[in-house]
């Protein structure tokens, strides 16, 4: 008699995992499959469902758990997808405090009305500054970060220093926010 099994990718593995399903599981479903016999559950993505008999199955089916909860597409994309966690952190209309500034051969820089600056070179370093450099007070931040999505990216940094800047977060946050980039 054969079994419903899904395979799963988790975020970092190469290979994909067996489980048995407990639930009605689809491709591309984002489910929570356990591990160290269910002492830890990670985030997995569902990358093929088959129906296989036990002499078809790669391991002992003993060894084999079970998967019995499907996770939120959009919690899921907001914990590791970059991109799709700035757009949704960028809803707000903060960006209309800043203006370009110029533009040369290798950066081009971005000022706000309230001393913060972003600049970004052509070899995709981002930079993000707050204040007088002369000052005691001053904060700056950079990471390398792709050309992809770019536009995505600006916005989000814009935000980021600007809610810094009315200390809505702080400085600690902003690094482990800017750093998504």
């Amino acid at each position: 008699m054969k079994e419903k099994y899904a395979y799963v990718n988790f975020l970092n593995s190469k290979y994909p995992y067996i489980y048995k399903c407990g639930i009605d599981l689809k491709v591309g479903n984002i489910v929570e499959a356990p591990t160290y016999n269910y002492a830890i559950k990670e985030d997995a993505v569902v990358v093929k469902v088959k129906n296989l008999a036990v002499k078809d199955l790669p391991i002992e089916k003993s060894k084999i758990l079970t998967i019995t909860k499907i996770l939120p597409r959009k919690e899921y994309l907001l914990k590791h997808d970059n991109i799709f966690f700035m757009r949704e952190y960028i809803k707000n209309k903060k960006t209309q405090k800043w203006k370009f500034d110029y533009e040369s051969d290798w950066v081009k820089v971005w000022k706000s009305s309230y001393g913060g600056e972003i600049s970004h070179e052509k070899d995709c370093v981002f930079t993000a500054s707050l204040g007088d450099i002369m000052a005691d007070d001053y904060f700056q931040e950079y990471t390398i970060t792709s050309h992809k999505d770019f536009k995505v990216k600006l916005k989000y940094a814009k935000i980021l220093l600007d809610e810094l800047y009315y200390k809505k977060i702080d400085e600690k946050e902003f690094r482990k926010l800017f750093f998504r980039l």
